[in-house]
């Protein structure tokens, strides 16, 4: 089954030459066009689960029986529009995890590459120190040392509680009550045809907290931590209105 004329095409970047085909919407569904074989295509109504590939950097829209699969790559031309697009044609129960799961964990590739590139200065290091010249020997240690402070700030996994969100780091934790966050929503970045999707916590006070390349995709975790903290709004509110608070108190 092919496109209709009037559905909208999105085609991949010219940067990824390895990857030829092209991805069409409409109101009816999704489909993915190949240069060569067959399309697949899939109905708004058949589709069971959209979710977010971060480590391959690819959207998977799978229907009920899984039979058909659509993989979206990142790096198509005006993908945000696109995965917007099938985000308002999609039921939230298909991007969010499949187990309700409310513990999420980071990937391990940041802090393999973080480890592997402080280990060849931390050897010169370590060598130079022994041969007695402690100056130019603590200058190849600051780089690895760096390299394992920025390790520490790199979360282990994300834990939601009904009050809080507690992220985990090697060493220590970080934990965030639902009263300090205003907002958290979807960050795109890109570099040198690389896309990277980042759940923002935006704080009334303080940094805002990126997080990004969590195994369970991006998706899972934005609509898992927007969720949460409606439903905490939404139970403060009520203790609130229970307790008798003016109208006036009631915002933050």
């Amino acid at each position: 089954m092919l496109p209709p004329t009037n559905a909208t095409h999105f085609k991949m970047s010219p940067l990824v030459f390895w990857q030829r085909y092209q991805i069409a919407v409409d109101d009816d569904g999704v489909w993915r066009l190949p240069n060569k074989g067959q399309p697949v295509f899939i109905a708004w109504s058949d589709v069971a689960t959209v979710r977010a590939d971060d480590t391959m950097q690819r959207l998977v829209v799978a229907d009920r029986t899984h039979d058909r699969t659509i993989k979206i790559d990142y790096q198509l031309n005006d993908f945000s529009t696109l995965r917007d697009y099938i985000l308002q044609h999609t039921t939230l129960e298909s991007r969010a995890s499949p187990t309700g799961k409310l513990t999420f964990y980071r990937t391990r590739i940041n802090k393999i590459v973080l480890l592997a590139s402080s280990i060849p200065n931390f050897a010169v290091g370590i060598l130079i120190l022994l041969g007695a010249n402690s100056t130019i020997g603590l200058l190849y240690l600051t780089l690895p040392m760096s390299l394992v402070f920025l390790v520490t700030r790199d979360p282990l996994s994300l834990a939601i509680t009904p009050n809080r969100v507690v992220i985990h780091y090697p060493g220590w934790e970080r934990s965030i009550s639902f009263s300090e966050i205003s907002s958290v929503t979807l960050s795109d970045d890109s570099s040198r045809g690389n896309v990277w999707f980042a759940v923002v916590i935006t704080l009334r006070r303080g940094k805002a907290i990126k997080l990004y390349r969590f195994r369970e995709g991006y998706l899972a975790l934005l609509e898992a931590l927007q969720n949460a903290l409606k439903s905490y709004g939404d139970s403060a509110l009520n203790s609130r209105l229970d307790g008798g608070a003016p109208i006036s108190a009631l915002s933050p």
